[in-house]
């Protein structure tokens, strides 16, 4: 059996036509499953409403380098309808007969193309609130107060449901402040805020912990004198169970309080705050804070970060919420198109995650080359031999070498998690429907496919994984000869140059005594020589008359033969004698001075730092345990002048 990776992992699985003993079904299945089109057995639900196919995935979370995860926190301001721009859908016959003007492209949540009215709501009709500036139908607010608090969707705390607020006691009260902030306002304004956030889902929180964040949130809008109610919702049935999340509603117009009639009394001017541009930011990062604080007190070991991707240092595009609506229809086995855009957006978000990651780590190994080989090229200098050079180039052969096939063996560890992230993620798809009575069967059925299709995948990539780090293996040993090799070389031509230091050493001082001895040879022989002639000059000073001094037969001598005018002595004899004492005096004084050495005593004997550098040269060889290596070369190279005998150790 074999399989081709090639394009493996830019869905080559599932166009390439041929791949070993995989049937063409199973190619079909991969293809189906990645497009997110029908399976084959779901036709049959075709004349239903429903259009049961796989899935879209659950989108990922990214962690920032300071452990922080971002959260669901979403603000939105939702006006009253317009007294002229009110639409309503229905029947046709109906808003014929009422006059009414069809607008094919007013976008609502039936659908496309509503019927625009006035005054009304003409029989057969249904008003719908429109999509252009989140307009609420009439009601609407007071609708969704009652929404948040329907039966079986709050959650309870010590006994109590998790709805608190500062608008009224009462929920029928709430319902009338909504209708009263509706008339108060007008058509076309801002009547209510939706706030709508994740809350920890942890055990160590609790009921108790999630109402006291939602407590503290609206605090925060206590101290802006802002009107608001919130609850806490459970997951629903079909939804994640961690689904905690909270709904809290609130107008930006400040309630005074409640009149005798029971209506509400409000202040005259709004809350200019609400409508600053930082406000929904600051409010996400105290909600924060404020989750944060219940992390830490409750030991959970998470945390929440405000800040968006490109903040937090994340290299993935933000992604759309999808909404309970969407979810709802995705976990039922109803794809929607926001669902396939967050799926597609979520794997080329993971695809591209792992291949930085792969990157990374061949520019981490490339980094590593360069830095051996640039060590080897600083340790080779002029002085080296032709056999350092050529271990210096063994090692860094073998060293590029076992590089390659590093990168090799990442290359197929990457493909390896790729496929295992790419079938986690197609079998979870299709996990969502093993429970459905409908489609549950046929499912089961794609599920077993798809995990023997992905098992010869891995099959084959492991195969291929192990023989690349076979080889990894072999070629890592090569390295560690070349560079034992090379190291033995090198503290061989180390303790080559050691010991020639130490010849050199014994040679000068040899050379020094024998220079040495000349000189106290000569001059033995010059003071025996000036001894003479100074014996000499005696007797012929003993020859002068009386009163002439050796000075005045030097001056004479100095003057030449021809101006020689005494008899006592001879010409021949006082020269003799002046020039033999000159040259005698000066020969004695030259050999003093090259004889006489400044600060003798602390001249070092060079022998002394040539043996210290072998000493050193022999402990860095035993450090490094090649004694037996150097001590079995120096056997051989008895041709070389190292001082070295046969087989001596090192």
């Amino acid at each position: 059996m074999r399989i081709f990776f090639d394009d493996l992992l830019d869905g080559g699985e599932d166009t390439r036509p041929k791949m070993g003993r995989v049937s063409m079904a199973e190619e079909a299945l991969i293809k189906r499953l990645l497009r997110s089109d029908p399976l084959w057995d779901f036709k049959r639900f075709a004349a239903s409403r429903r259009n049961p196919v796989v899935p879209a995935l659950k989108t990922s979370r990214p962690t920032s380098a300071a452990g922080g995860q971002t959260f669901v926190f979403s603000l939105k301001g939702w006006q009253s309808a317009g007294s002229s721009q009110r639409f309503c859908v229905g029947q046709a016959a109906a808003a014929k007969q009422a006059g009414l003007s069809y607008h094919a492209k007013i976008r609502h949540p039936g659908g496309i193309g509503a019927f625009r009215f006035e005054g009304p709501v003409a029989a057969g009709m249904r008003e719908v609130s429109t999509f252009n500036g989140a307009r609420l139908r009439v009601g609407g607010a007071s609708a969704f107060q009652g929404y948040i608090e329907r039966d079986e969707a709050v959650e309870y705390s010590a006994g109590q449901e998790s709805s608190v607020g500062n608008i009224h006691d009462e929920t029928e009260f709430r319902r009338m402040f909504w209708d009263a902030v509706e008339r108060r306002e007008g058509a076309g304004k801002r009547i209510q805020h939706r706030l709508i956030a994740e809350l920890p889902f942890e055990d160590a929180i609790g009921p108790d912990g999630r109402r006291d964040i939602l407590i503290e949130l609206g605090t925060v809008l206590d101290d802006l004198g802002l009107p608001w109610h919130g609850v806490v919702h459970l997951p629903e049935k079909q939804s994640d169970p961690r689904n905690y999340h909270l709904h809290l509603l609130f107008h930006d117009r400040p309630l005074l309080g409640w009149d005798s009639w029971d209506q509400p009394i409000f202040a005259r001017l709004k809350n200019q705050k609400v409508r600053n541009q930082n406000f929904i930011k600051e409010l996400r990062s105290t909600y924060a804070d404020i989750v944060n604080r219940a992390f830490l007190t409750a030991g959970v070991k998470r945390m929440w970060d405000p800040r968006t991707y490109q903040e937090m240092g994340i290299d993935k595009p933000p992604q759309q919420h999808l909404g309970s609506a969407v979810v709802g229809l995705e976990r039922r086995g109803i794809v929607t198109g926001r669902g396939k855009q967050a799926a597609e957006a979520e794997m080329a978000w993971r695809y591209r995650e792992l291949e930085i990651e792969r990157i990374r780590k061949r520019l981490a190994v490339a980094e590593r080359l360069a830095k051996r080989i640039i060590t080897v090229r600083d340790n080779d200098s002029k002085g080296s031999t032709t056999a350092i050079r050529s271990a210096q180039a063994q090692y860094l052969e073998k060293v590029t070498r076992a590089t390659g096939q590093y990168i090799t063996v990442l290359d197929w560890r990457h493909q390896q998690k790729w496929l295992q992230e790419r079938h986690r993620v197609l079998r979870s798809r299709l996990e969502l429907l093993l429970e459905d009575p409908e489609c549950g069967a046929s499912a089961k059925r794609y599920t077993r496919k798809l995990d023997r299709f992905y098992g010869r995948l891995f099959g084959n990539i492991d195969i291929a994984a192990r023989s690349a780090e076979t080889r990894l293996q072999k070629d890592r040993k090569q390295v560690e000869t070349a560079l034992r090799n090379w190291l033995v070389e090198t503290h061989l031509d180390r303790l080559v140059r050691a010991n020639g230091a130490i010849e050199r050493a014994v040679a000068e001082m040899s050379w020094k005594k024998s220079r040495e001895a000349k000189a106290d040879q000569e001059y033995d022989k010059l003071l025996e020589r000036q001894r003479a002639l100074l014996k000499q000059r005696v007797t012929l000073r003993k020859r002068l008359p009386e009163g002439f001094g050796w000075d005045e037969i030097e001056r004479d001598v100095d003057q030449g033969p021809k101006s020689w005018t005494r008899s006592e002595i001879s010409w021949k004899e006082a020269s003799e004698t002046v020039l033999g004492l000159r040259n005698v005096g000066r020969k004695l004084e030259r050999l003093i001075r090259n004889s006489t050495e400044p600060d003798n005593a602390d001249v070092e004997n060079p022998l002394i730092p040539a043996r210290r550098e072998k000493l050193k040269v022999l402990r860095a060889i035993r450090e490094a345990g090649l004694s037996a290596d150097v001590s079995e070369r120096i056997g051989g190279m008895a041709h070389r002048k190292t001082g070295f005998k046969r087989n001596s150790q090192a």
